[in-house]
């Protein structure tokens, strides 16, 4: 039985090299494919010819060819590489099975050779499913995106006020603990919440990802910029603004009167006035507890932005990607992730004290900081109108 195995997986392999040997007219077969649809008493080898053509085929750089088969025939020939799939069961259909993508093998009545070659084994033959795999494949890669998406939005605001904290008081205004549970918002519990994000049938109707498109693609770039300003503008306004901290969260201390001179203290910081805002921010105080409060206020609610992969086209083509809460009650678990953790930075500011460094703050306060948080939301839908306004003329379909 062994050897018998043996001697199929050496004549399948002689057979392969003979054809990827094989001289293939790529013109002529340019010609053929966009407009076939079935391929009916095929060879194996005709195939893995039609799966390697397929592969091979650059049509897509002929805009010409492309556009006058959309005109013509309304066929819409992929901006990039060809995108592959094979389903197969019996021995001779192992080498397309190799040569494709992604290869589907039948777990029920395939062959161990044809298991081996391929990429997915469907455990109930049932073509079903394969729709079911491009579905929650899509999903994985869409829940990663996110999660990237809010962690370096995260990462980016973080960045900045330290580095301003650094230019103005000699540290970071989030002292060490805080940022500690900044990052586990961040990694853990925002992950969690981003990636059980249910698969929709709406994942079905967009092409396949190309091989040249970025993880990061410019739309996620613009949103995690546009974000992080937002951040960054807030905690600046709420640490040098003396109006916002004197008046609206009546925060009257000598950190106030010191900080209408942050421009002076730029360029001529003395020793004392350096020591006097250290020893602040090591002790906490109330000023530097809503800069933390309403900073980690601002990162939950740019949760429900990060749930939307938005581009271009599905921004001009439909209103469902500018609302960023559709489709939440079908996922509790983000909804519960969210609530458990604004419960948990409601006790940590109130009961904490200076294990992280932080004072309680009155019921006004709080409202003040919950509405810079959820300033996220509108701000998105600006972002989102940038982004359409300085889109390129030319912009493919997931761009």
């Amino acid at each position: 039985m062994i050897l018998e195995k043996l001697v199929k997986c050496y004549v399948i392999h002689l057979n392969v090299m003979l054809m990827v040997k094989k001289i293939i007219n790529q013109a002529a077969f340019d010609d053929i494919w966009p407009k076939l649809r079935v391929l009916a008493r095929c060879q194996p080898e005709d195939k893995l010819t039609l799966v390697r053509g397929l592969r091979r085929s650059k049509l897509f750089e002929d805009k010409d060819t492309c556009t006058q088969l959309e005109k013509r025939h309304n066929i819409h020939i992929f901006p990039d590489y060809q995108v592959v799939a094979v389903t197969g069961d019996g021995t001779n259909d192992a080498p397309a099975l190799k040569a494709a993508n992604v290869g589907f093998a039948m777990g029920l009545v395939g062959t161990d050779i044809a298991k081996q070659a391929c990429d997915i084994i469907l455990l109930d033959d049932n073509f079903a499913s394969t729709v079911a795999a491009v579905k929650w494949g899509r999903n994985v890669y869409e829940s990663i995106s996110k999660f990237c998406q809010f962690q370096l939005t995260v990462n980016i605001a973080a960045l900045c006020a330290a580095l301003i904290g650094a230019l103005l008081f000699g540290r970071s205004p989030l002292a060490a603990t805080q940022m500690l549970w900044v990052n586990v918002i961040m990694d853990s519990l925002a992950s969690i919440a981003l990636a059980s994000e249910p698969p929709t049938e709406a994942l079905l109707e967009r092409s396949p990802y190309g091989k040249q498109r970025r993880i990061i693609t410019r739309t996620m770039w613009i949103n995690m910029l546009g974000q992080a300003a937002y951040q960054v503008t807030v905690m600046c306004l709420i640490l040098f603004y003396r109006p916002l901290t004197n008046d609206v969260f009546d925060i009257k201390s000598a950190k106030s009167r010191r900080n209408r001179r942050f421009v002076k203290i730029i360029f001529n910081l003395h020793g004392t006035e350096l020591e006097e805002q250290n020893h602040d921010i090591e002790m906490g105080t109330a000023h530097f507890t809503i800069v933390f409060n309403t900073f980690v206020l601002m990162t939950l609610m740019n949760e429900f932005n990060a749930r939307k992969l938005q581009t271009v086209y599905r921004l001009k083509t439909t209103w469902h990607e500018w609302n960023v809460f559709e489709g939440i009650h079908r996922n509790p678990l983000f909804i519960l992730i969210l609530v458990i953790t604004f419960c948990l930075q409601a006790i940590l500011i109130q009961f904490s004290g200076l294990a992280f460094k932080v004072r309680k703050l009155t019921a006004n306060q709080w409202g003040y900081c919950f509405l810079f948080g959820v300033g996220s939301i509108p701000v998105q839908f600006l972002i989102n109108l940038v982004n359409l306004a300085t889109a390129p003329a030319i912009e493919f379909k997931n761009s």
